[in-house]
């Protein structure tokens, strides 16, 4: 037996022979020279059924394995999975570092918009430079981050090998942080577009009960993990003529804050044609805003306080994304309601036809 295996034998094993019940297994692993000359690891499950007066085994019964390619494994694997971390972790401080750079570029993007109206040439050299900078960012920031998602998906779907609960719950964080981050990523793109009035608009004909249904099914989940029970009220075969993605996006960011902070309760979509207009509102019986906040509601990076705030993860873009997409892309109007405590309506009014 090694020396080292020899002393946890002596100090940890053999006492149990003299305290375990008859007939109960006692479980050990150890190493001995293999007729290789090498050291190999072995599984021993042993039984006394024969003991002294002094109560002291005098026969045991044991079933040794030789484990020696499972321990080589789980080594492998532990270096792996330790190399794996380090490396997810490099790239995440880089990408951690890419958002901050990107945030800190579109503050300053956002001075130098004031200063465009006194100065065309200004202007036009500016707008070059923010078509470059999106170009940039969306092939340089969201092709590793998707590299990074996809990658520890397959992980974490074991088709890489078996890893462990320790492994898996540190890879589901990164999956998680990727996803979120590259949520982050696309708003900001999609804020700087129509900032810059280069998100084009695509319209088409598409039935708005399917479009409600869609945006519902993203969130599916989510309503039936809170047991939240959802209403739609809308008139059939209503048919709009907009850009049915750029729609979609709202209502997922209006529904996916009425589940974020709603912990009980109902959750309502109702849908009404008003003098050529469409009326989408998502109502909640959550949480309730105060009077006070709601003007901050659809400024960026604003997130308001609350018990939730720790729980529902955020970019604080959301809404004001979804406003910046009514208003300024679909030519319609956004508007709130709320009873702090009881709940709030979120409502969205577009034409029928753009």
């Amino acid at each position: 037996m090694h020396p080292d295996d020899f002393k946890i034998y002596l100090d940890k094993t053999y006492p149990e022979y003299w305290k375990t019940e008859d007939n109960k297994y006692i479980v050990h692993q150890y190493r001995m020279k293999h007729k290789n000359k090498q050291w190999h690891w072995f599984d021993c499950s042993e039984i006394i059924y024969l003991r002294l007066e002094d109560g002291s085994p005098k026969q045991v019964f044991g079933v040794v394995h030789d484990i020696t390619d499972r321990k080589k494994a789980e080594i492998r694997l532990a270096k792996y999975g330790k190399e794996l971390e380090e490396k997810v972790e490099d790239r995440t401080r880089e990408l951690q570092d890419a958002q901050n750079a990107l945030l800190n570029v579109l503050e300053d993007v956002n001075e130098a918009n004031q200063e465009l109206e006194a100065a065309n040439l200004r202007l036009k050299e500016l707008d070059r430079l923010k078509s470059m900078f999106i170009a940039s960012m969306s092939h340089e920031l969201r092709t590793p981050l998707n590299s990074i998602i996809g990658f520890t998906g397959i992980i974490l779907q074991g088709m890489a090998g078996e890893i462990n609960d320790e492994i898996k719950d540190q890879l589901e964080r990164v999956h998680r942080s990727g996803k979120y981050l590259l949520s982050l990523i696309n708003d900001v793109i999609d804020i700087s577009k129509i900032e810059a009035g280069r998100l084009e608009i695509y319209t088409e004909e598409f039935n708005l009960d399917d479009l409600i249904k869609e945006a519902v099914s993203v969130l599916d989940t989510d309503i039936k993990n809170k047991n939240l029970r959802l209403e739609i009220v809308s008139p059939a075969d209503l048919i709009l003529t907009t850009d049915r993605k750029r729609l979609l996006q709202c209502l997922i960011n209006y529904v996916s804050n009425a589940v974020k902070y709603t912990e009980k309760g109902n959750i309502t979509i109702l849908v009404r044609e008003i003098q050529g207009k469409i009326e989408i509102t998502v109502s909640d019986t959550g949480i309730g805003i105060k009077k006070e906040d709601i003007p901050a509601l659809f400024q960026p990076f604003i997130r308001i306080e609350s018990h939730l705030k720790t729980k529902s993860p955020g970019t604080g873009l959301g809404l004001y994304l979804t406003k910046k997409i009514i208003t300024e892309m679909l030519k319609g109007e956004i508007f709130v309601t709320s009873i702090y405590g009881k709940g709030s309506t979120f409502g969205i009014r577009v034409p029928k036809q753009i």
